[in-house]
């Protein structure tokens, strides 16, 4: 079977008239004139303790229960922060072995 005649089909010289080449569109508006501001988005929380993650996992389902928020988009957060916990956990229990390592060695 010859696939020569899809070769290229990409290229140019034969793309449909109608479609502008790649950077010569015009830039797209960013906000319709009439439409009112973007708001200014809230620096993300700090999420340095189990705490911090447990607060924002409460925010979260706030806003998913106001309905704030998108299904999908509560589900993706909430695993984020699930999985920033799971770091956090492991990284205390590794702090907390070696400085019982350190003791250990200090009794031999």
């Amino acid at each position: 079977m010859d696939n020569t005649a899809n070769w290229g089909a990409g290229w140019p010289s034969e793309r449909p008239q109608h479609v502008e080449p790649v950077g010569t569109s015009r830039p797209v508006q960013e906000q319709a004139p009439d439409s009112k501001p973007w708001p200014t988005p809230k620096p993300p929380p700090k999420l340095e303790t189990a705490s911090d993650i447990a607060k924002e996992l409460g925010s979260l389902y706030q806003r998913f229960a106001r309905s704030a928020c998108d299904v999908n988009d509560a589900s993706k957060l909430a695993n984020i922060l699930s999985i920033l916990n799971r770091i956090l956990e492991t990284s205390d229990l590794e702090k907390r072995i070696e400085a019982l390592e350190r003791r250990g060695a200090t009794y031999q």
